[in-house]
């Protein structure tokens, strides 16, 4: 298995945590920031690595916020500047947080649901796992950034559950994305004695 020495310390760190739950993602603990920033640097090599193209970065309401919050900071390590990251809510509102691309500093506010100039926009949608059952916060999600004229074309996971979630996605017409397999992170686990065949 190739997994380069981040990724490996990533699925290390789950294990450790107990993150690792059959196929599917517990992100019920507190991160650490080392964690969450490991977490976000390889979300964003995969991104890069599978050449997605967005303007905005949002994450499913709960834990993946704090992903694509860590997915954007992972930008200025590959010399990016940092990606504005959308605020989804259920009263279908977004916020946007703006940073300056010179200092990468700031964090400005800027609400943008009636800015009829971010219409058609593309949005990356980051969630923790890609299973067929995980995608209803997900169908959330895009339905509160297309209900404002933005579009979501990709989704980002973590982990892909391998349970058919992929191709469930693809029949609905988005495509998705994952660090991680359950088979690769599985595979690991029983190489290095953390878990049985």
């Amino acid at each position: 298995m190739a997994m380069n020495e981040y990724k490996k310390e990533l699925a290390l760190a789950l294990f450790n945590i107990g993150a690792i739950q059959d196929s599917r993602l517990n992100l019920q603990r507190l991160l650490s920031p080392e964690i969450l920033a490991t977490m976000g640097r390889e979300l964003y090599k995969m991104a890069r690595n599978s050449h997605l193209r967005y303007v905005y970065v949002a994450g499913v309401p709960g834990m993946s916020e704090s992903m694509a919050e860590a997915f954007s900071e992972a930008a200025v390590t590959f010399g990016d500047y940092r990606l504005p990251v959308l605020k989804l809510s259920r009263e279908e509102t977004i916020e946007i947080e703006v940073y300056d691309k010179e200092t990468r500093e700031g964090g400005q506010v800027v609400d943008i649901v009636a800015g009829k100039s971010h219409k058609g926009e593309r949005v990356l949608l980051i969630a923790d796992s890609i299973t067929k059952d995980s995608s209803e916060a997900e169908l959330e999600a895009i339905e509160i950034l297309e209900n404002t004229g933005l579009k979501v074309k990709d989704i980002l996971g973590l982990i892909d559950g391998e349970q058919g979630g992929a191709e469930q996605w693809l029949k609905k017409g988005y495509n998705s994305h994952s660090v991680f397999t359950i088979s690769e992170l599985l595979e690991l686990g029983r190489e290095l004695g953390m878990i049985t065949d």
